[in-house]
């Protein structure tokens, strides 16, 4: 699945001069942008309701798209919003997108009349992601018998004692490879973090310095696999370009000038996907994470390759 990128604003709003929102839109609209969103968050009493607002907004406008960025599920009857969103859309002549978000500022929720979600919940939801990921992962790679509890990385720690009871994590990560999350050959990681921090990535991470050494070795002899790698087009797709720490200059040993000083100076190499909190909702995460993780595959073998 290939995402075309689209530009627009987030649109604040705070409630104040009325006219001040539809100015906004009418520049947007006229100046080319492709998206106006606005975030929903009912029970703060300075903004205007993100709804009556978008609609608003939608009808004084021509061609530019409305979407909320993103609409607070627990606030929004899923049935009623899917209506509201289909009629707007209808009505504006299919100009509306619809950004999803499962909730937050849970005390705020809770104190406006809707319920909350325990951690246990959402730690299930992440525990069935990781289920149906290894379930399906022989498209990617040969997983063995590993579990989800052998994947799944934890967040607590001992907080008896401690004035401080935030979690020891505040998002959720699992390493997919033949022994979990103690894998060191060929892994797979994923990490569901809100607003827009959730990965999916690979390759060499705080890597000792004798495999370093070998990764740079087998570089310096020949660059071509590694490269033939990073030039593929669904590497590029999905991840650009390898990503991690840098020395700033050529490490010891090797030339300043040496034609491949650009990857020689890595001391991590990452290659990383960022998912969209419209994705992690979507109904075909499973079917993306596995679309993106067979083309990290190639990248991933190659260092495993080179440190067996």
């Amino acid at each position: 699945m290939t995402l075309t990128p689209r530009f627009g604003i987030f649109l604040d709003p705070t409630a104040g001069d009325p006219r001040e929102p539809f100015r906004i839109a009418k520049i947007a609209d006229e100046n080319g942008l492709d998206l106006l969103t606005i975030q929903d968050h009912p029970y703060q009493w300075r903004f205007y309701e993100t709804w009556t607002l978008l609609t608003a907004l939608a009808t004084a406008t021509e061609r530019i798209h409305v979407s909320t960025n993103v609409a607070n599920l627990p606030l929004r009857p899923p049935a009623i919003l899917a209506k509201q969103a289909a009629t707007l859309d209808v009505l504006t002549g299919g100009r509306v997108e619809l950004g999803l978000g499962a909730g937050s500022f849970w005390q705020a929720i809770v104190a406006y009349g809707g319920p909350q979600r325990t951690p246990g919940e959402a730690y299930a939801a992440f525990e069935d992601l990781v289920v149906e990921l290894i379930q399906r992962f022989d498209v990617v790679d040969d997983l063995g018998s590993v579990t989800p509890s052998q994947c799944i990385y934890r967040i607590h720690r001992d907080v008896r004692f401690s004035p401080d009871k935030t979690p020891y994590k505040t998002w959720f990560g699992a390493l997919l490879g033949k022994e979990g999350r103690k894998s060191t050959g060929r892994s797979y990681y994923i990490q569901v973090n809100p607003f827009g921090e959730s990965i999916v990535a690979g390759g060499l991470f705080m890597t000792p310095r004798e495999d370093l050494e070998k990764v740079r070795r087998a570089i310096a002899k020949d660059s071509r696999p590694l490269r033939n790698i990073l030039d593929a087009a669904s590497f590029k797709r999905y991840f650009g370009t390898v990503t991690g720490a840098q020395l700033k200059t050529a490490p010891k040993g090797y030339a300043k000038d040496h034609p491949d000083v650009d990857l020689l100076r890595y001391k991590d190499f990452l290659a990383e996907h960022h998912l969209t909190d419209e994705q992690l909702l979507s109904d075909d995460l499973v079917d993306y994470v596995l679309e993106v993780c067979q083309a990290l595959k190639p990248f991933v073998t190659y260092f495993y390759g080179v440190l067996e």
